[in-house]
């Protein structure tokens, strides 16, 4: 087996507007901690897997094929191999034109401009990456990690449903519209032929919103803290690849207690996942659970995604709130103008469907399956449940961006992921079950591969 590691920065200009949350200036200020692209690349029998790991909110498909094909162009390495996933850091650059009537044309210029320096950094150093592989050895351990996990939409005693970051009495929650939360924390340690840890791939599920745009700085959030910590543990040199789950409706912030956040609260939510993930590599390490030998299997398969479709009644109703002048700074939540423009676009959209991608990825006795944006925890709980490997992970934010995927309940409860926009929520409530019988679909393909 060989294996590579790399990190480069991809903190942008001062200037280019923030993604994770909706305000009228939305551009940044400065720089918390620098943005960074994490690459892990493993080669076992000629087979070959590259996952690169950026601190962005989110990737549509067109700029991760972009992306991929730049990586094609100076390797040869074929874009079925190269998997993109992103934090969902409520702190980087706007990559995907949300919250896009908060944006002058001057911003949209500036987060185009972005994308395309992104494309041709990110692609540049693959080339050094893959010449560089060396003998390794890799290792999978998991874990519960308690405490960084919960479910953000509680239904009140009175039937309304709220989100934690909304106001409301804990002791007034009925119950949670679903788990409370996934604590499972999976962990691929890379090392060297003499077991030095070169580098550490985190999967856990939970939204990275625990700053969102504090001070319109940009910053990790809480990935920072526990790469640091795990820096401190294993090596400066180090790198650390951060590989979030299903999201859509997990946070970090426990719905019966009181909601924080700030610079403070992501430093403890990093810490406490850096030690669920030192506990986890450290076992690997003195039970000697690596190996030089993990065979590699992958399959994708596109899917197509019915767009919902708009009523006269809901299109009266954004222009109504569009009539009423509004200039808030909003750091958590959908803001009335940007949803009512966002209906509005939606029922001028020019497709009833859209295509995307997922991928099953098995390297050893692990399976890691792909989704396209922020799912809902449920569906995710599905796939595992129904899958023939014990070891199996579901990695959302993967290779495109297609917004929040609700349950069809979630739909009837209301709640901010089933508000209508074309960014971040655009699909029927069914376009979750059909991203299910997909990845099952995808998932017998996968065990017939290996049988």
């Amino acid at each position: 087996m060989k294996v590579s590691v790399d990190s480069i920065v991809i903190t942008p200009p001062v200037g280019i507007p923030l993604a994770g949350n909706g305000r009228a200036d939305s551009r940044s200020r400065g720089v918390h901690d620098e943005l960074r692209a994490n690459y892990i690349y493993i080669e076992e029998s000629g087979e070959k897997l590259l996952f690169i790991g950026m601190d962005l909110l989110g990737l549509k498909k067109e700029t991760c094929d972009r992306i991929k094909s730049a990586v094609f162009a100076k390797t040869g390495l074929a874009a079925d191999r190269v998997h993109i996933l992103c934090t969902h850091t409520h702190s980087g650059p706007n990559t995907m034109q949300i919250f896009k009537g908060f944006l002058t044309e001057q911003d949209l210029a500036n987060c185009d401009q972005y994308l395309d320096w992104l494309v041709a950094r990110v692609a540049e150093p693959v080339g050094g990456i893959l010449q560089a592989a060396v003998d390794g050895r890799i290792g999978f351990g998991r874990d519960v990690v308690e405490g960084y996990s919960f479910c953000r939409r509680v239904i009140l005693k009175n039937g309304e449903c709220k989100m934690v970051f909304e106001e409301y009495d804990p002791a007034e929650i009925d119950h949670l519209t679903g788990p409370n939360g996934y604590p499972d924390m999976g962990i691929f340690l890379i090392t060297d032929a003499e077991e030095i840890v070169r580098g550490i791939l985190v999967y856990y599920t939970t939204h990275p919103a625990v700053v969102c745009g504090q001070d319109w700085l940009y910053s990790r959030d809480f990935i920072d803290r526990m790469t640091s910590d795990l820096q401190q543990r294993f090596g400066q040199d180090v790198v650390v690849l951060y590989a979030n789950g299903a999201q859509g409706n997990l946070v970090a912030a426990d719905p019966y207690k009181e909601f924080v956040t700030g610079w403070e609260e992501a430093d403890r939510v990093g810490a406490g996942l850096a030690a669920g993930a030192i506990r986890i590599a450290e076992r690997i390490l003195t039970e000697r659970r690596l190996t030089a030998v993990a065979p590699i299997r992958l399959a994708q398969r596109s899917v197509t995604l019915p767009v919902r479709s708009i009523t006269k009644e809901d299109c009266k109703r954004a222009e109504e709130i569009l009539r009423t002048p509004r200039n808030e700074v909003r750091l958590h939540g959908l803001d009335p103008k940007v949803e009512a423009e966002s209906i509005l676009e939606v029922a001028n959209y020019p497709r009833v469907e859209e295509e995307t991608i997922v991928s099953a990825i098995s390297i050893s006795d692990t399976l890691m399956i792909t989704f396209p944006g922020e799912v809902f925890i449920e569906f995710a709980l599905k796939l595992i449940q129904a899958s023939p490997v014990p070891n199996t992970m579901i990695f959302g934010l993967a290779d495109d961006y297609v917004g929040y995927i609700p349950t069809e309940s979630a739909f009837v409860e209301g709640g901010y992921e089933v508000k209508t926009s074309i960014c971040s929520s655009k699909f029927s409530p069914h376009a979750g079950r059909i991203l299910v019988e997909n990845c099952l679909n995808l998932m017998d393909e996968m065990c017939k591969i290996g049988s």
